[in-house]
């Protein structure tokens, strides 16, 4: 729907003269909204591809206050879930879809992904564990409705076909790695257009992390090899696993899982 549409460098003002309406509150889910309006001023400064690398000047989140800039844009990486919340009110807002029913007939039906959903739903649902208490058992946020940077419900199996169709699209790799952005403090790591890019001595490979209250998750592919490996650990001390099982299957060296994000 949104294919040849959307231009990784237009300003944002230009897709969304009104402003963009921001919610401080996104992980209250059962508190009414408390928003502000960033306006077209700001918007003006960003582009797609700001989001995407994470490049945006924006925090990772604005923790109940008025989404501000932290930095100029396009100057340094810096992660940030608020840049994803952006692109999902841009995309909501240039097809008319809410993110699952976009995701799901753009992405998750053609690719049979059957356990995935950016939200609550009644199939993820009935798979889920009772939520517990925090004494270092499994807690989980039912998300209601989309979270793009959060709220992603998924299975290690669909998370793998993702990633093979992902490998299996020419274009899209070149899409994700032309223009990577270097990572500060971190030589081997910089970010494409939504993975990230470890480039060592003796692989060249895409990586992403998660890192939600319960749970972690973590997924890697060699660009070479097309080799690749997703863990999903149901707790929140996971990550040391995860790692352990990305260096077993794929040899080397890997500096991005030494980031100080990745825990």
């Amino acid at each position: 729907m949104l294919r040849g549409q959307l231009d990784l460098e237009r300003p944002l003002s230009e897709l969304l003269p009104e402003g963009y309406v921001h919610r401080q509150n996104l992980f209250a889910l059962r508190e009414p909204p408390v928003v502000d309006v960033v306006p077209s001023e700001v918007l003006e400064q960003l582009t797609t591809r700001h989001l995407l690398s994470h490049t945006s000047g924006l925090p990772n989140w604005s923790d109940r206050a008025p989404l501000r800039l932290a930095a100029k844009p396009g100057t340094r990486w810096r992660y940030s879930g608020e840049g994803y919340v952006l692109l999902q009110h841009l995309l909501q807002t240039m097809t008319g879809m809410p993110l699952n029913a976009l995701a799901s007939a753009e992405l998750f039906e053609p690719l049979r992904l059957r356990d995935t959903a950016f939200k609550l739903t009644d199939r993820i649902a009935a798979s889920l564990v009772p939520g517990r208490s925090a004494s270092g058992q499994i807690r989980q946020l039912r998300f209601p409705y989309e979270i793009a940077a959060s709220s992603l419900y998924t299975s290690a199996p669909d998370y793998a076909r993702f990633m093979a169709a992902t490998l299996d699209d020419p274009r899209l790799l070149n899409l994700i790695t032309d223009a990577p952005v270097p990572v500060p403090g971190a030589p081997a790591v910089h970010w494409g257009l939504g993975w990230a890019i470890e480039q060592s001595t003796d692989h060249r490979a895409i990586w992403h992390w998660g890192r939600n209250p319960g749970f972690r998750a973590l997924a890697m592919a060699d660009l070479a090899s097309k080799d690749a490996v997703v863990v999903l650990a149901a707790t929140e001390g996971g990550m040391p696993l995860a790692k352990s099982a990305v260096r077993q299957v794929l040899p080397g060296s890997h500096p991005g899982l030494d980031l100080h994000l990745v825990q």
